[in-house]
């Protein structure tokens, strides 16, 4: 069954975020991007291939280190991102 599509806004602002593979507390990551065009997936393509790339090459491993496909939120109120744990606009 093919995944659905997500809605791409031009000029959203979206809540990005993956878990790794491994339990341990911090395995994930959470992004708030723009992108300037409906281009998030091949943003996310080209960031999740070199964050693996590069965190394989340190650590000396190979192959996936998430889970499955990332998740993404359209941030539609600035409120949002103020009130989000993982934000911090100091």
């Amino acid at each position: 069954m093919p995944r659905n599509r997500r809605l791409l806004v031009k000029e959203g602002i979206y809540h990005i975020f993956n878990r790794g593979i491994a339990r341990k507390d911090k395995n994930h990551y959470h992004l708030m991007v723009q992108p300037s065009e409906a281009n998030l997936d091949k943003f996310m393509q080209f960031f999740g291939s070199h964050l693996s790339r590069g965190i394989n090459q340190m650590i000396g491993g190979d192959g996936a280190l998430f889970k499955g496909r990332y998740r993404s939120l359209l941030v539609e109120d600035d409120s949002y991102v103020y009130q989000s744990k993982y934000c911090d606009p100091s």
